[in-house]
């Protein structure tokens, strides 16, 4: 009998437990399920987020932009209808050029590279830009002066005193103001000066030094190349028609021929129609009689041809200032 009594209040406290135990369980589960349903929209914006691309950094006005430097080619000049002056100003702030303005600029632009230029590149576009618009750029190290094109001679430009080796093949073709020693071999400077000067731009100068035979020439570079590619032309052709010649005498003294034959070749502005102070009558007259001709020799030195004053304007006289006579 208490065996049986034992056992049922063993069974009932079992039983209460385990009753106890379920609701502590089925209490506590309303308060987890909120939180698991709160946490994986949680989960989902992570990954939603993790998807996303990160934003780029914002540019501003003030972020501050790398320059080029001399020999990278980091520089676009993409410029549709823009006034030059946003040209210059691009150059100041992408390449660090201080641009020092020594006349007001005005006119637009139209000058595109799809690919990257360096420094030397974007100065030698922005002369052609520059001459197009009657300006010039005269560069020193990283200060740009901007001129007008017409006093640029007067300012501190680049100055050329040689051709190359080459020729005028080497010369670089540019819109930038130099001024150029041309050298001349055989031709007259002074008078070459007269041939050349129609050929140059109104902005040009072109002089002569009658002492180093040579011209000064300032222009751009590729006027330049022109001018010296005429002035090779020219002094080569002249230079092929000279020869020297020695001629043997028997009669006649040496040093007077050679005084007659300068003054047989005098140029034509230096002669008159006066048969006393003509060089050829001269020269027929004091030799005609003497030399080998007989005494009829200055007769037939008065018939050569139609020019018999002496001032015709044949092939000789017209290289009278290129003849040389010496007596040895």
């Amino acid at each position: 009998m208490k065996t049986t009594k034992n056992l049922t209040l063993r069974l009932g406290f079992a039983v209460g437990l385990l009753t106890a135990m379920l609701v502590a369980q089925e209490t506590g589960n309303p308060d987890k399920k909120p939180a698991d349903s709160n946490a994986e929209p949680e989960r989902n914006d992570a990954k939603i987020a993790d998807q996303q691309p990160a934003p780029s950094p914002a540019k501003g006005p003030t972020q501050e932009q790398p320059t080029a430097t001399a020999g990278e080619k980091g520089l676009r000049l993409n410029f549709r209808g823009v006034p030059l002056e946003m040209v210059l100003n691009y150059l100041s702030d992408a390449a660090g050029f201080i641009i020092d303005m020594e006349t007001s600029v005005k006119g637009n632009v139209d000058v595109w590279s799809n690919q990257p230029l360096n420094k030397d590149e974007a100065i030698e576009l922005l002369n052609t830009v520059l001459n197009q618009n009657g300006y010039a750029a005269i560069r020193n190290d990283r200060i740009l002066k901007i001129v007008d094109r017409k006093v640029a001679k007067q300012r501190n430009i680049p100055v050329v005193p040689t051709i190359p080796t080459n020729g005028p093949a080497a010369m670089p073709i540019s819109d930038e103001m130099v001024t150029q020693i041309i050298p001349i071999r055989y031709a007259n400077a002074t008078q070459m000066i007269k041939d050349l000067q129609q050929l140059l731009p109104d902005y040009a100068t072109l002089t002569a030094n009658e002492s180093a035979n040579a011209l000064v020439l300032t222009d751009t570079q590729s006027d330049a190349r022109r001018m010296v590619e005429i002035v090779r032309a020219l002094d080569t052709s002249i230079s092929s028609i000279s020869a020297v010649r020695v001629f043997p005498l028997k009669f006649a003294d040496a040093k007077d021929l050679a005084t007659a034959v300068k003054d047989l070749f005098t140029p034509p502005a230096q002669q008159n129609n006066n048969n006393n102070n003509n060089p050829a009558a001269r020269f027929f007259a004091r030799f005609g009689g003497g030399g080998p001709f007989g005494p009829g020799g200055g007769g037939g030195g008065g018939g050569r041809g139609a020019d018999q004053s002496g001032t015709g304007t044949s092939e000789a006289r017209t290289a009278a200032s290129r003849v040389v006579s010496v007596a040895d």
